[in-house]
């Protein structure tokens, strides 16, 4: 799936969680793919859910690269991703979990991507927020 600006939904967004399913009694598979391009400098770019948004095992079959914010009201939950994964933009999320990352997670941080995606920039406006996030952490675990 390549995605050229933005993909919101107001529930919850699964990518890649299964390999197979079945769909009125059809049995399908196959794996997922996404990719998050800039449809203008100008315009937001990203992938947003107002409750959660997860990545699961089959959701890149190759290197991918999403240029934007990734935000979900509530979690946001990368588990077992084979493949490299290159955000330009940021993450925002109530909770974030990730688990068992076989190949690089590289976060870039881009403010202005953010505020874009976020809807704080319309037009070259800018509309700051009104408020500020809390960021709790609960458990924290460094290994060396």
């Amino acid at each position: 799936m390549k995605i050229n600006g933005t993909l919101v939904a107001e529930g919850s967004i699964d990518i890649g969680e299964r390999e197979s399913w079945v769909r009125k009694g059809q049995k399908d598979s196959g794996v997922s793919h996404v990719e998050v391009n800039l449809f203008s400098s100008d315009a937001p770019s990203g992938i947003l859910a107002k409750k959660k948004l997860s990545f699961g095992p089959f959701s890149l079959t190759e290197p991918g690269e999403i240029t934007g914010v990734i935000y979900a009201g509530d979690e946001i939950k990368m588990t077992s991703i084979p493949e490299k994964l290159d955000i330009f933009g940021g993450i925002i999320a109530r909770q974030i979990t990730l688990t068992s990352l076989w190949q690089e997670l590289e976060i870039t941080l881009d403010n202005d991507r953010i505020m874009h995606g976020l809807g704080y920039i319309i037009d070259e406006e800018v509309d700051p927020p009104l408020f500020s996030p809390v960021v709790q952490i609960k458990h924290w675990e460094e290994v060396y």
